[in-house]
């Protein structure tokens, strides 16, 4: 079904309401230079329609922004660095924002969250991500103009291995932290990446210790991952804060339901950490009378690059240097 359109000063944009959404996700395009075995936007979409043109992607957003007081914009893809121009205008539009790419193209100069993404040491990376990307990613590390976070799926091909690769990303250069996502099947998923809710229970348990051991650097959120134990997940992806209060676009401006890994989602097998995070701060800090709590929220009093690179996804950032003893 087409979606609904309707003009704000005389641009069309998507007809989602009055409402506001503090919170957005952008599938910048559908193009991208790699083709990772884990990537749910080549699993679950086809791509088969153009992007839109920088400008006019750039219009709507803007108007989008206004109507519904979107603070905080994720920029994903594809690749969202092959449109570096809709990413260098696009997040003046935003009080916050996080950019989500695969470390193969050079990194802009924007004091905003940047997550790089990693999956294991080089022979478990590349058989995901492809071969020589980690060395590629590697070299844009040590050229970054700012510090940056890792975002690693851990999946069954890469588990056994966190202890090993959580050790070699506190050597690599300008890396701040690394936010571990669990992989999060399609209902019809047969990919063998994913883990059942026993076994994810001890990847779970298997963060908490990483967490233990490496403070900070691991920038999920302690509670967070509690709550993504089996007593409590569902807790959590049955009222999903992402469902309903936020907005989740691909590159043509249609919303995505229930969020960004779309309708097919196995929510049941959901430990994405925005949620499970959403979830940990609405139980410490409600926000409104439905409890809600918006990623933007979360992390609205970050003041520079550095912070804001490790709380981007609404996780803890790194213990400051002289307190080493504070945990989360």
């Amino acid at each position: 079904m087409d979606q609904p359109t309707t003009l704000l000063d005389g641009i069309e944009i998507p007809d989602f309401g009055e409402r506001r959404y503090p919170y957005a996700v952008i599938e910048v395009t559908r193009h991208c230079n790699l083709r990772c075995t884990t990537c749910f936007f080549f699993q679950a979409f086809q791509h088969e329609e153009k992007n839109l043109s920088d400008d006019a992607l750039l219009a709507k957003l803007g108007k989008l922004a206004r109507r519904h007081g979107i603070r905080f914009m994720s920029w994903v893809g594809g690749e969202p660095l092959l449109r570096r121009r809709v990413i260098e205008k696009g997040v003046r539009l935003f009080e916050q924002n996080v950019l989500f790419t695969n470390g193969t193209l050079p990194l802009p100069d924007l004091p905003i969250a940047i997550g790089v993404s990693l999956d294991g040491p080089p022979e478990i990376n590349d058989a995901i991500r492809g071969a020589g990307v980690y060395e590629k990613v590697r070299f844009t590390l040590t050229t970054a103009p700012r510090p940056v976070f890792i975002q690693s799926v851990v999946t069954t091909r890469n588990v056994s291995v966190l202890d090993r690769f959580t050790a070699d990303l506190t050597a690599l250069p300008n890396v701040l932290g690394v936010i571990y996502s669990i992989y999060v099947p399609q209902k019809d998923d047969t990919s063998g990446l994913a883990f059942t809710l026993p076994q994810r229970d001890q990847v779970i348990q298997t963060l908490l210790g990483l967490k233990e051991q490496h403070g900070g650097f691991i920038l999920n959120e302690h509670r967070a991952l509690e709550l993504a134990l089996s007593p409590t997940c569902r807790q959590v992806t049955d009222q999903c804060d992402m469902r309903e209060n936020s907005l989740a676009l691909d590159y043509r401006l249609r919303r995505r339901r229930p969020c960004c890994y779309g309708e097919q989602v196995d929510c049941d097998l959901c430990a994405a950490p925005t949620p499970f995070s959403m979830a940990a701060r609405a139980m410490a800090r409600p926000y409104g009378p439905r409890g809600d709590v918006a990623l933007a929220e979360a992390i609205a009093g970050t003041r520079s690059a550095s912070p804001a690179q490790a709380a981007a996804c609404g996780v803890d950032p790194p213990p400051p240097a002289r307190s080493p003893q504070n945990s989360s």
